[in-house]
């Protein structure tokens, strides 16, 4: 019995150090509940070079193995949104074991992994391990008759057999199994009457109470990650975010979400996720701080698997809400008051919406406060299927700098969406300038290309839609760049609808100016008030390029935006004030494409439809203009004058029908409709553009 008794303990010791091993090996990532506490996440390298993550939660610290951190609203896998039993093969996390927990818990979670899978097996040592008493007795009766007669058991006193009882499985396979415990079973006794109506079906349970951290109820906690992992060897530190809700009170003085360190962080996002600072003076919703890149992304689902095709409107999951502070506030994601941010990626399936505090972007740099420096926002791109709306509280850029911040290296390609919004600075761009002192503003290095969709709008002062804050920063820059040079249709597909206020559409640099579309883009546009140039700026010096296969067409008819001095013009409208002025613009549709400008909606403004000291139309161009209000406006205004016509037997006149390239249309309103000028035939001064018959060619 002895020999027995040891090899069956032999074999329930080796079965739990072979459950143990394999829990000791790197889980595929660990799981932390926000529910239970702040959470810090520090990606650091020790003296020898090892890589290794430390997580901090209620006083605890984890040294995580797992290849990835995932943080999700309440407190276990019983009260969690998103539980891991639902996720594919291979994608399931297990919850972070604290390493004073030691064995018995990994024994414990190794058991509770079984049995969500449902592989549990019975603890071999319950069956057939005798208690003392049984041991001594059965000491005492070995070399003895084994063959004298037992005795039956009283029918009121039933054998008691020792047993281990588990929990019964949860139906949905989501929660671990219990701790087994000790009880003891007992035979069946017959039921009275009253005891067969005790076992009627219990009304239904009272509501639970929503999970710390969820949608129902936001959690105060908050998430702090520092990534140092740099060098060319450095890994990638991922985190995924799995419904967490947290709203951030003042009291601490933390951001929801805080990144910071010179490594690269990837953060997936499961289901829909909030980080609210809103009420936490000077914070970001997601900080971003550093040398380092920060990626937000949705690859799978909710259930582990890889994305394939472009999510549904209707398609919550895999997004995130960020909301910066209000007041003399911060960014939705990015810099804090004060602040600037850089290297942010938004790309995958991702959906974010990013509002920005007073004075701060909605992605990009924090607000103004006092005397501090602005926050200028750099290497920002939106990129793959991302979808993105994006606000500022009032100052800053919807993406790009916070109040008195400049811009740099904004991209939106793949096929992302964006939807930008700013009041003052501009929707996409540079941070409304300072007034006191006339600095910050500029926007270099915007692009937009691929098959991007893009609405930008400023609702209210001076900065563009795209572009720079506009006239009051007497310095500020613009640099614009839609489409990619030389792309067809079936190589590209951009679309823009740019809307300014007193700003320009696209543009609007105080000092200088660069807008070039080309590729294959399709833009609408328009400037709302005191600014009839959408394209360009109303100062400073200007180039605008436009080539390709390129369309642009006024947002609207312009009715009502002429009586506030708006429009849709191109180039430097009122060119007359500064001799020192150079604007330049060129339409050129080359050799096999077509640029067609007001051939849907017709351009217009106040100093022509085209304002410049200098203007050049090539090849392939159909360009269709209105007059602003009355038809004595300008219709091609260079050097405050209108364009002549000329012709063609006196080429050292110049004039528009010795410049303008082959199969290119020039359309003029007269007479209550369109008529046109083409280069070649039907070549007419503006004034004989009414006669039906004229067919003069020179």
């Amino acid at each position: 019995m002895q020999r027995k008794d040891l090899a069956l303990r032999v074999l329930s010791t080796a079965a739990i150090m072979s459950i143990v091993t394999s829990i000791a090996a790197p889980a595929f990532a660990d799981v932390y509940y926000i529910g239970k506490g702040s959470i810090d996440v520090e990606a650091t390298t020790d003296a020898d070079g090892k890589q290794y993550v430390k997580v901090t939660q209620g006083g605890t610290t984890y040294e995580d193995k797992s290849n990835e951190i995932v943080i999700k609203d309440g407190t276990s896998e019983a009260d969690t949104t998103l539980t891991e039993a639902k996720r594919a093969e291979g994608t399931r996390a297990n919850p972070a074991v604290a390493p004073a927990a030691g064995a018995a818990t990994q024994e414990l979670e190794a058991a509770g992994s079984a049995d969500a899978a449902g592989e549990s097996q019975p603890d071999p040592d319950a069956a057939f391990t005798l208690s003392e008493a049984e041991e001594d007795s059965a000491q005492t009766q070995e070399g003895k008759d084994t063959t004298e007669e037992k005795k039956e058991p009283a029918e009121d006193s039933p054998k008691e057999d020792v047993v281990y009882e588990y929990a019964p499985a949860d139906p949905d396979s989501e929660q671990q199994a219990t701790k087994p415990t000790l009880s003891v079973s007992a035979a069946p006794t017959a039921k009275t009457k009253e005891d067969t109506l005790d076992d009627a079906p219990a009304a239904d349970p009272a509501p639970t109470t929503p999970a710390e951290g969820s949608a129902e109820k936001p959690t105060k906690n908050v998430i702090r990650v520092i990534n140092n992992w740099v060098g060319d060897a450095a890994k990638e530190l991922k985190i995924r975010l799995s419904n967490v809700n947290i709203k951030a009170e003042n009291a601490g003085r933390k951001a929801a979400m805080d990144v910071s360190g010179g490594g690269k962080t990837k953060v997936e996002l499961d289901g829909q996720n909030v980080l609210d600072s809103y009420s936490v003076l000077y914070q970001a919703g997601l900080r971003k701080q550093g040398e380092g890149t920060l990626t937000i992304t949705d690859e799978t689902n909710d259930t582990g698997k890889k994305i394939t095709t472009p999510k549904s409107e209707s398609d919550t999951s895999g997004s995130l809400t960020a909301k910066g502070a209000g007041g003399n506030g911060a960014a939705g994601i990015g810099g804090s008051v004060a602040e600037g941010t850089k290297n942010i990626i938004i790309e995958g399936y991702a959906t974010v919406h990013a509002a920005g505090g007073d004075w701060g972007a909605g992605i990009g740099g924090g607000g103004y406060y006092g005397e501090e420096k602005p926050g200028d926002a750099e290497n920002i791109i939106i990129q793959g299927y991302a979808t993105v709306d994006a606000e500022s509280g009032g100052g800053g850029a919807g993406i790009g700098g916070g109040y008195a911040g400049n811009a740099k290296n904004i991209i939106i390609r793949g096929h992302s969406k964006v939807k930008a919004t700013a009041r003052d600075g501009a929707a996409i761009g540079g941070g409304s300038a300072g007034w006191g002192s006339y600095y910050g503003g500029s926007a270099k290095g915007i692009v937009i290309c691929d098959h991007a969709t893009v609405a930008a709008r400023s609702d209210m002062g001076h900065g563009a839609a795209i572009g720079a804050a506009g006239d009051n920063g007497k310095d500020t820059e613009a640099e614009v760049t839609i489409g990619t040079a030389g792309a067809t249709a079936e190589q590209e597909d951009v679309h823009v609808t740019a809307t300014g206020f007193y700003g320009s559409a696209i543009g609007n640099g105080a000092k200088d100016t660069k807008v070039t579309i080309q590729g294959h883009s399709t833009i609408r546009m328009e400037s709302q008030r005191e600014n009839s140039t959408a394209i360009g700026s109303k100062d400073g010096n200007v180039e605008v390029n436009i080539k390709d296969n390129v369309t642009i067409d006024a947002k609207d008819e312009g009715t009502s935006i002429r009586y506030e001095g708006g429009g849709s013009g191109i180039g430097g409208e009122d060119i007359r004030g500064d001799s020192n002025r150079k604007v330049v613009v060129n339409i050129d549709g080359g050799t096999n494409e077509k640029v067609k400008i007001g051939d849907g909606v017709q351009i217009f403004g106040k100093y022509g439809a085209i304002s410049a000291t200098e203007v050049n139309i090539g090849n392939n161009v159909l360009l269709k203009m209105i007059p602003w209000k009355s038809p004595d406006d300008k219709y091609i205004n260079v050097n405050g004058a209108e364009a002549a016509v000329g012709t063609r037997n006196n080429p050292a006149a110049g004039g528009l029908v010795n410049t303008i390239g082959d199969n290119t249309e020039l359309w003029y309103y007269s007479k209550g409709w369109q008529q046109k000028i083409v280069h070649g035939k039907n070549v007419c001064t503006k004034k004989e553009i009414g006669r039906a018959s004229c067919r003069e060619r020179v």
